[in-house]
């Protein structure tokens, strides 16, 4: 009884750890990538800025389409000294961490920064972390702002964003079994895990609606 009490306090704990990090990050930072888990302009909008002031060699956005990328440089800016790895394929959050660390293997990356919402961010970071295991890969991270806060924990101070951490500790749980599924296979499924029958089933039972 007490291990299993002790599993859900343990991802509450890593999920405050995560979250009461600070915003800023650290003067004259350089990272041979920046890496953006797609899913709200945002985040993509957060990590053009970045690299305006950042030192790095790469952006790199999942998912995003060719013509997806000429319409962020076009709208952002993208600098002339960054350059992009296309990464058009992830359909969930541990398709975006299995295909960015593809692409870091692929060029030699060894330091990155993780940019996405402050929701998401415990979840992408821990998929990450587990697609990175051993590889001595050093990942900072960054999120897109979604107002004036000064750590990731102030996202939280309304029910809108109680009920949006509440679904994100859920969805942690899915996308462990995912890479469980994941390393036992050797491979990603060709049908998106969002489309099975018993996934939509269990989101509809214990997600909120938001």
């Amino acid at each position: 009884m007490a291990f299993i009490v002790s599993i859900p306090a343990f991802e509450l704990g890593y999920f405050f750890w995560v979250l009461s990090r600070p915003v800023t990050l650290p003067t004259n930072l350089e990272t041979d990538a920046i890496v953006v888990f797609n899913g709200s302009p945002n985040r993509v909008k957060t990590a053009y800025e970045i690299s305006q002031s950042l030192n790095t060699r790469y952006l790199v956005i999942s998912p995003a389409l060719k013509e997806q990328l000429a319409v962020y440089d076009e709208r952002y800016q993208l600098p002339a000294t960054v350059s992009h790895l296309n990464e058009p394929l992830a359909r969930t959050t541990l398709e975006n961490a299995v295909y960015s660390q593809r692409i870091m293997e692929r060029h030699q990356l060894r330091s990155i920064l993780l940019v996405t919402s402050a929701y998401h961010m415990p979840r992408a970071r821990a998929c990450l972390n587990l697609c990175l295991l051993g590889t001595g890969t050093d990942v900072r991270v960054y999120f897109a702002h979604t107002g004036t806060e000064r750590k990731l924990s102030d996202y939280f101070e309304t029910s809108l964003g109680v009920k949006t951490l509440y679904n994100e500790t859920v969805r942690f749980w899915g996308s462990l079994g995912e890479w469980i599924i994941f390393k036992i296979r050797g491979k990603l499924p060709e049908k998106n895990p969002k489309d099975i029958a018993m996934v939509k089933f269990l989101k509809s039972v214990l997600l909120f609606d938001i």
